[in-house]
């Protein structure tokens, strides 16, 4: 026992110096610690003299004017996932030291100009709005938990989706051992057995202190989503690996402020689950505008032959109106639109997004998922909707199709950038079907078709060189 204790001891401390080695390069970790601190120093001047031109209250400029007293921790919660959106040029100290200071100055200057004349948040004025947007005022309590490390329960294994797509048959093949997906959501119900054995990794931007090597406490879900898409991808692939990364807290996922700090928060979550080991990435939430950082994010994923799944929204408008969200609108993911069951059929779901950039659907409705049952006020139910789900389930597909792959066949995919993507991407495509739906193939109500998990692993499975 000892022996085991002494060398799973030495094996964390090398991957702890290979980690620190890749992060800071050349520049140790006491230089980046003074330049953090020099960097708050920026921040916060920048912060005071902005703050006097711009639209605020008196109670706002109060705020802003003693920011590093009365709200500690601001510099340090917008730089935790900031520092994700940059390059550093860590190979040179001089020339880190600047960038990062040029880097803090510049966060300022992007709160204040980020502060609406109208708030986002009804009821809050709108520098506190901007601030709610970035996350900072997440819960930072831990919940009671009735019971802890409760177990799903079968009724998920038999429900229509599950049974449509045959996935008992699959996991006959593959499982998704030796994959790791990264769920950038909400958080996660860290009271459930099936799916908290599973997480490995998870960073929580909302609450964290020096960035990079700070993965904040445990990305507890208050809300729900996230651990809904979790649990719907541990049931189509229950060995796969999870990260959860954190990058947003609200009463619901329809009330995300569409601020640039939002937006910043996905797509630092994307870059880092990729610096981190994700071989899948999927985001079930949408950002409404095509914003840069995201845009570069999901390239950043392409190269890196990173898999990302992109939800396609959920459209409250009249059927079948084409609407743009993203990340699922940039040609670089997997986009996925949903389907419901009607009576003995199925058809497309009646809120499902509609686009050219649709590339497959999946179920979306009438869905049995987990969720947080430390919540106070209205109850969640079991039972829920939206193609946040449908792309849980490709994002689960996807990893029972990498599982099933030769490593060498995977191997030899990565050494181009995208090629993965594409080649898991075609397969999904190539093995959909719209003939149950009634349509042509493409278009973009349901993109190539329903997917079909099954023929998808096995083309996988015979891929070769």
């Amino acid at each position: 026992m000892k022996n085991r204790v002494s060398l799973h001891f030495i094996i964390s401390l090398l991957i702890l110096s290979i980690l620190t080695v890749s992060l800071y390069s050349s520049v140790d970790k006491e230089t980046f610690k003074q330049v953090y601190k020099e960097g708050k120093e920026v921040f916060y001047r920048f912060l005071a003299e902005r703050s006097q031109s711009a639209p605020l209250n008196e109670d706002d400029m109060d705020l802003l004017t003693h920011a590093e007293k009365k709200i500690p921790g601001l510099y340090e919660h917008l730089m935790n996932f900031y520092y994700w959106l940059n390059e550093w040029g860590m190979e040179d100290e001089d020339r880190f030291s600047s960038i990062f200071k040029g880097a803090a100055g510049r966060m300022a200057v992007e709160l204040i100009q980020s502060i609406p004349v109208k708030s986002l948040v009804p009821g809050l004025s709108p520098l506190h709005s901007v601030l709610y947007s970035t996350g900072y005022y997440s819960r930072k309590i831990i919940p009671q938990f009735r019971r802890f490390l409760r177990p799903m329960g079968s009724i998920f294994k038999r429900q229509w989706a599950m049974q449509t797509l045959e996935i008992n048959k699959i996991h006959r093949i593959s499982r998704g051992k030796g994959v790791r997906l990264a769920i950038i959501d909400t958080g996660i119900d860290p009271s459930i057995k099936e799916t908290k054995a599973r997480v490995k990794q998870y960073k929580n931007f909302l609450n964290g202190a020096m960035p990079v090597w700070n993965k904040g406490r445990f990305p507890i879900d208050w809300e729900g989503h996230g651990t809904a898409v979790a649990t719907m991808i541990y049931q189509v692939a229950p060995d796969t690996e999870l990260m959860i990364i954190k990058f947003y807290e609200g009463d619901s996922m329809k009330n995300i402020p569409p601020s640039r700090w939002t937006g910043y928060l996905m797509a630092a979550g994307i870059r880092w689950a990729v610096d981190n080991g994700a071989d899948i990435i999927n985001v079930s939430s949408v950002y409404p505008y095509d914003l840069k950082n995201i845009r570069d994010a999901v390239e950043y994923c392409w190269n890196k032959n990173v898999v990302l799944v992109a939800a396609a929204g959920n459209a409250s408008q009249e059927i079948y109106k084409e609407i743009s969200y993203f990340p699922a609108s940039y040609n670089l993911t997997i986009a996925v639109g949903g389907v419901e069951k009607y009576k003995d059929s199925i058809k497309i779901w009646e809120k499902s997004a509609c686009g050219d950039y649709i590339d497959v659907v999946a179920p979306a409705e009438d869905m049995w998922v987990q969720v947080p049952q430390y919540r106070g006020g209205r109850k969640l139910s079991n039972i829920a909707d939206g193609n946040s789900l449908a792309a849980s389930i490709v994002s689960g597909a996807a990893a029972l199709m990498l599982a099933a792959m030769d490593k060498q066949v995977r191997l030899e995919l990565k050494k181009r950038p995208g090629r993965l993507n594409e080649t898991v991407r075609k397969i999904l495509r190539q093995t959909a079907s719209n003939e149950k739906l009634g349509f042509q193939t493409p278009n973009p109500i349901s993109g190539h078709g329903l997917i079909d998990i099954r023929r998808a692993v096995e083309c996988a499975l015979l891929l070769s060189f």
